[in-house]
């Protein structure tokens, strides 16, 4: 294993230690690769405070590292009755474990006097302070995006619907490497971009009166990038121009805050004092921004209500919006990584009010 997934696994032991466990069980593919770097399907991880057993699917890759104990999948169950004993306690690292898995879990050790504690946190700060690798792929995830927005202008047309849209953004990053898109691409018109969360339509096409947002981002070696811009029409109403205004301004103003140290909820207040100040506070109706990692959607949040310290090391978006029902919309997204004296934007689509085809 490289040095980065030693310090983690030192670092998982000690809180182990702390928390009065024995061993925890990893049985999500991401929780597995975050802590030992290596991809995992169907596999399971065991981890004491002295060994760690990886529990093999025979359909997947085999793996072969001298660091690791491997066992068959199916030893899985006997295994863990045969090391786990009276009196130890063993927790299940997962945010999302169900109360079905939990009970799974809890059922291999009914009898024996050993004792499972979901610990949904356990991995949580660990994943959201990236390594310089994952730093890295951040940026490459985010430079994949912005390259593929840039083509994509260049290439898309009036009469274009937002799926062929969405659909020539997506294909850039393939070519440009990514694995995937970190979600459903969204490109709204108009009055489509209304809803935050708009999924992109077959029917609506563009015209040249249209302004239009997009959200997106790419996936690279596991690592999420996400961005969002509004482009305005050369002839933009007064209202869009001053709502675009006053999300930049609101945008900008949460980007300049972020810091390590610094609340999280305290980006949301800034990006929303300067909505206030223009009346448009109401209009705008999700959280500031999240953790971006290898889900898109992580730890921590940047929220009115988040009791979250910002460290130094964590990836964070500002995404402030404004949406006027049956009208429009406008969100500007950057992706920001957290450093000691403030932040290090990665995502470096320019923020201009200009149209969205550059043909």
């Amino acid at each position: 294993m490289k040095i980065v997934f030693h310090e983690r696994l030192r670092a998982l032991r000690l809180r182990l230690k702390e928390e009065g466990v024995d061993a925890v069980l990893l049985l999500e593919p991401l929780a597995i690769r975050h802590v030992l770097g290596r991809e995992a399907e169907a596999d399971r991880v065991l981890i004491t405070r002295k060994r760690v057993v990886w529990f093999e699917d025979a359909r997947g890759v085999p793996v072969r590292d001298p660091d690791l104990a491997v066992q068959p999948l199916q030893n899985f169950a006997t295994y863990l009755r045969s090391k786990l004993t009276k009196g130890m306690v063993v927790a299940i690292a997962s945010e999302t474990t169900t109360i079905v898995q939990l009970e799974a879990v809890r059922s291999l050790f009914r009898g024996t006097g050993t004792r499972v504690r979901p610990i949904a946190a356990l991995l949580r700060d660990s994943r959201a302070l990236k390594s310089e690798a994952e730093i890295r792929d951040h940026e490459r995830a985010a430079t994949i995006a912005d390259e593929a927005l840039a083509v994509a202008r260049r290439k898309a047309a009036v009469g274009m619907t937002e799926a062929q849209v969405a659909r020539l953004i997506d294909n850039e990053m393939y070519e440009r490497g990514a694995e995937r898109p970190a979600f459903d691409t969204i490109v709204a018109f108009s009055e489509q971009a209304a809803t935050p969360h708009h999924v992109v339509s077959r029917a609506r096409t563009l015209r040249k009166t249209d302004l239009v947002l997009v959200d997106m981002g790419a996936v690279y070696n596991g690592a999420h990038s996400d961005m969002s811009r509004t482009f305005l029409p050369d002839r933009a109403t007064q209202e869009q121009r001053a709502a675009w205004e006053a999300v930049v301004q609101s945008q900008a103003a949460g980007v300049k805050t972020v810091s390590a140290g610094i609340e999280a909820g305290q980006v949301d207040e800034v990006c929303r004092r300067v909505l206030r100040e223009r009346d448009l506070e109401d209009l705008f109706t999700h959280a500031t921004g999240h953790g971006v990692g290898l889900e898109i959607h992580e730890y921590p949040t940047v929220s009115n209500d988040s009791p979250h310290v910002l460290q130094r090391g964590m990836i964070v978006t500002v995404e402030p919006g404004v949406y006027v029902p049956k009208k429009f919309g406008v969100r500007i997204e950057d992706m920001l990584l957290v450093t000691a004296s403030g932040s290090r934007v990665l995502t470096r689509t320019p923020i201009r009010p200009e149209p969205f085809l550059l043909r």
